[in-house]
């Protein structure tokens, strides 16, 4: 079985289950495009059947970051939906723009609409939350921000830079109360012994089970995560 949910040209770059926004008891998605050539968000609403609802869509260019305004920031590479961290009562977005300040994720803060659905919070300033630079990553061309994961019960994400020398990395970040970065530390290719080339990082997910949480194994570690190496050679 399979169905065309939503259609705009070039949509589905990435994909973020959002939850139930606006409580209407059906799950609300975020989905990227490159569309315009800046790059955009579209938040989409489904009924029972599947059809779309509504939709609000944001635009890279609508944002007032500095250098958003390139197609090389390649914004919308990455979503993940998060929780209201701008307290303002609507769940946020954690979207991934590569190819900003030498690679980012950014904080977009949502809100109610008048129409009942959602729009992006013009009132909230969108927050660059961490860049390849920031975290002291002096490496060029990683692709930090190609991927993100979430793990709220840790405030923990998680983001993919499957260009980083020698075949790939992952950033663990733990943030502040203020959203600020307090750890970040690199898995790459070199400490996890594989091999080089692989991409490790095009992809992240946190695996979960109903009775560990993300403690998916139930080793009593913090959490256990999948990424994708696209490029890795099998034996």
């Amino acid at each position: 079985f399979s169905k065309l949910l939503f259609f705009r040209p070039q949509i589905g770059l990435a994909l973020a289950n959002m939850g139930d926004l606006d409580s209407d008891g059906l799950n609300d998605f975020a989905i990227t495009s490159n569309y315009t050539s800046l790059g955009e968000v579209t938040i989409v609403k489904f009924d029972v059947e599947g059809a779309v609802a509504s939709y609000s869509t944001i635009a890279a260019s609508s944002l007032g970051v500095s250098g958003l305004d390139s197609a090389g920031a390649r914004f919308g590479t990455a979503v993940e939906g998060v929780a209201d961290w701008d307290e303002n009562g609507m769940a946020d977005l954690l979207v991934g723009a590569p190819g900003l300040d030498g690679g980012s994720i950014l904080l977009v803060s949502l809100r109610s609409s008048s129409s009942g659905f959602v729009q992006l919070d013009s009132q909230e300033t969108t927050k660059q939350l961490a860049s390849k630079t920031a975290i002291g990553e002096s490496t060029a061309g990683t692709d930090f921000g190609a991927a993100i994961a979430y793990e709220p019960s840790t405030n923990l994400v998680l983001v993919g830079a499957p260009s980083h020398s020698g075949g790939g990395a992952v950033w663990l970040l733990s943030l502040t109360s203020s959203l600020g970065v307090n750890s970040a530390v690199k898995l790459n290719t070199t400490a996890l012994d594989l091999e080089a080339g692989m991409r490790f990082g095009e992809a992240i997910t946190i695996l979960t089970n109903s009775s560990a949480g993300a403690d998916y194994d139930g080793d009593m570690d913090t959490l256990d995560i999948a990424v994708s190496a696209p490029d890795a050679t099998v034996e």
